[in-house]
């Protein structure tokens, strides 16, 4: 069967709260409902992070300064699936790399390749997200936001 490798990049994107809720997308290309972080294809001259941000407009409409992404945040998930060309099956490796952005109170207008968005809290992304390696991601992004969270409160605690 033949293979082929795709890239992808894509955005988890936070309002920070309290809660925290996390924007998921509702992706009308699947037979089931499944409910995933905004992401695409690289194309071609394109680096992950300008990929990321446009399919981010592309699918929800946000973009900076609608929402400010961290420098320092990434996540991947790998995984594998076939599917029927017309002139047979063929199996496909992707890798996603996830950038982290704060959603500074943007609208979000949706494209066709979703039929519905949700925020939702961590406990309801981890139940919507169908598929372990997307909950993984979360979960990165959920120590990432921890981690931020310790180091600014500690900074404010300092005495001067």
């Amino acid at each position: 069967m033949p293979r082929e490798r795709l890239r992808a990049a894509g955005v988890v994107v936070v309002q920070r709260g309290p809660p925290r809720r996390y924007l998921l997308l509702r992706s009308a290309r699947t037979r089931r409902p499944t409910w995933e972080f905004p992401k695409g294809a690289v194309e071609p001259g394109e680096s992950e992070r300008e990929a990321a941000e446009r399919e981010l407009r592309e699918e929800t409409g946000l973009a900076p300064p609608q929402c400010r992404f961290w420098a320092d945040f990434r996540a991947r998930e790998r995984y594998c699936f076939r599917y029927r060309r017309p002139d047979g099956w063929i199996e496909v490796d992707k890798e996603v790399v996830y950038f982290l952005a704060e959603d500074l109170g943007g609208a979000v207008v949706l494209s066709p390749e979703s039929t519905a968005y949700c925020w939702a809290t961590a406990d309801e992304a981890y139940r919507l997200l169908r598929f372990a390696e997307k909950r993984r991601v979360l979960r990165a992004a959920e120590v990432f936001l921890d981690r931020l969270d310790r180091a600014t409160m500690a900074a404010r605690a300092t005495p001067v």
